[in-house]
């Protein structure tokens, strides 16, 4: 179990942390460029890797089901998000730019729980340093984008790492799972995977593409950042 523990962490926190110092790169006065580099790398993750293994794990049809899930369990996400953009701190009424951001760490989080049960059903028939290593490097592109969403929004980058980090955690809650049960149920975790791509894709397409003045330097940044996560995703 502690074996579990300690590779989860390595993977989920160490992985999305990464990424966020990553993206925490870019200067802020470059949001859109930041924007549109994060969502070429989750169009990139959706693509490349969340929507292969969903299939190889059950049929199109539950894919199809958990995709439609995944937009409107996003758009449900962005709207309650959007309602508490504004907070009132010590008689101060604040303005949260982070919608986008908040979003993806929310769908992020859920995302990593069945990587979590990946990486405890592997342990038990000693494949996990090999899942582990293989997870950290796909978590990355995924930090990324947390901590760029969070960036462009204006939050201050220290934070929106640390933020990038948290989302990792559930990963650890998974491996215990998984740990516990000794296998996963395909069916179960294809409809995870395609839920959190369905939201993925419905958060770039309707936030991180948005930009304030579209440029030629924003389409390069997409066209690099699916190019960039294509090879950290077949790396291992």
């Amino acid at each position: 179990m502690i074996t579990v523990i300690i590779m989860s962490l390595a993977s989920g926190v160490f992985g999305t942390m990464l990424g966020g110092l990553f993206g925490s790169m870019f200067k802020k006065n470059a949001a859109d460029v930041l924007k549109a580099f994060a969502a070429g790398m989750m169009l990139s993750l959706v693509c490349v890797d969340l929507l292969p293994e969903a299939l190889s794990l059950a049929g199109a049809l539950t894919l199809l089901a958990g995709l439609l899930a995944g937009v409107a369990a996003a758009e449900l996400l962005e709207s309650t998000a959007s309602k508490h953009e504004k907070l009132d701190i010590g008689g101060k009424t604040v303005k949260i730019n982070s919608v986008p951001g908040l979003t993806l760490f929310l769908i992020m989080a859920l995302h990593n729980l069945p990587e979590g049960m990946a990486i405890g059903t592997s342990e038990v028939v000693a494949k996990g340093m090999s899942v582990t290593l293989a997870i950290a490097m796909h978590d990355i592109p995924e930090g990324v984008a947390v901590a760029a969403a969070f960036i462009a929004g204006g939050m201050k980058k220290p934070k929106a790492v640390l933020l990038a980090g948290i989302s990792g955690i559930p990963t650890v809650i998974g491996a215990v799972i998984g740990w516990l049960l000794g296998n996963v149920l395909d069916v179960w975790a294809a409809i995870a995977l395609s839920i959190a791509a369905g939201a993925m894709l419905y958060v770039v397409f309707t936030e991180m593409l948005h930009f304030e003045k579209h440029t030629k330097g924003t389409s390069l940044a997409s066209i690099i950042g699916v190019i960039a996560a294509f090879f950290i995703i077949n790396l291992i």
